[in-house]
């Protein structure tokens, strides 16, 4: 599958004319709990040549290339990047953590410590909180709802305990922020998970509603309680993007 992508990729370069600069898998194989009929969630970061960006006339900032049962492929525009990773934008964080890279690139790695260094916790938090609430408050709720919950409720209370933010691997944050009760029902669903389908759901779960819903009212008493901390400057992007588009149009 990772040749196929990857040669999905040098398509996408070679119809849209850009550089793809990064790609990664995002969504439930990168969280680590796929199920049997997951998609791939293929997402790129593209640059497009310089006259296009001092042409008159704008082109969209997303490449949406496949969507269908196997693939969701699709990218943003270098400039969209940067304009997004000032707001803290949440989606642009997952994708820069992925574990699962299937191109990166000199330009890219010299561009992360930026990235990473304007994330505000406080952002994540609300984020990830509301999110939570998003996905465990349905009716009926699958096991995917379920561990969609789960996931971005361990990332709340990594925020709040860590103070830093928080990893991808939902393994990662369950050994760290789970209480240990819930460990061995939660490692049993996982390997319900993938081996079952993404509509696939478990009415056995009490114990684990009254844990969510008692997290969630920990987790609104610390939500504010984060002060907005960015350390860049409007300058510092734009220069990082002059300086990408001068080493891309070489």
């Amino acid at each position: 599958m990772y040749s196929t992508i990857i040669n999905k990729l040098k398509r996408i370069e070679e119809t849209e004319n850009v550089t793809i600069i990064y790609a990664v898998e995002s969504g439930s194989r990168a969280w680590g709990f796929e199920s049997k009929d997951s998609d791939y969630d293929v997402r790129f970061i593209y640059v497009r040549k310089i006259e296009d960006y001092l042409s008159l006339y704008e082109k969209r900032d997303v490449i949406e290339f496949e969507l269908n049962n196997i693939y969701d492929i699709n990218g943003w525009d270098i400039q969209k990047v940067l304009k997004l990773a000032q707001k803290s934008n949440p989606t642009l964080y997952e994708w820069i953590h992925s574990p699962i890279i299937y191109k990166s690139s000199t330009l890219w790695n010299n561009l992360l410590p930026l990235l990473q260094d304007c994330y505000d916790l406080s952002k994540l938090i609300q984020h990830y909180y509301h999110m939570t609430h998003q996905h465990y408050c349905l009716q009926q709720k699958t096991v995917k709802n379920y561990f969609y919950s789960l996931r971005t409720l361990l990332c709340c209370l990594w925020i709040i305990h860590e103070n830093t933010s928080p990893p991808i691997s939902f393994i990662e944050l369950m050994k760290s922020q789970l209480d240990s009760t819930y460990v061995q029902q939660i490692e049993t669903l996982i390997s319900i998970k993938k081996s079952s389908k993404e509509s696939y759901i478990s009415y056995d779960m009490f114990q684990l509603d009254k844990y969510i819903e008692e997290q969630l009212q920990y987790i609104h008493l610390h939500l504010y309680d984060l002060k907005q901390n960015n350390h860049f400057t409007h300058n510092d992007f734009n220069l990082a993007f002059l300086h990408i588009l001068k080493e891309t149009s070489r």
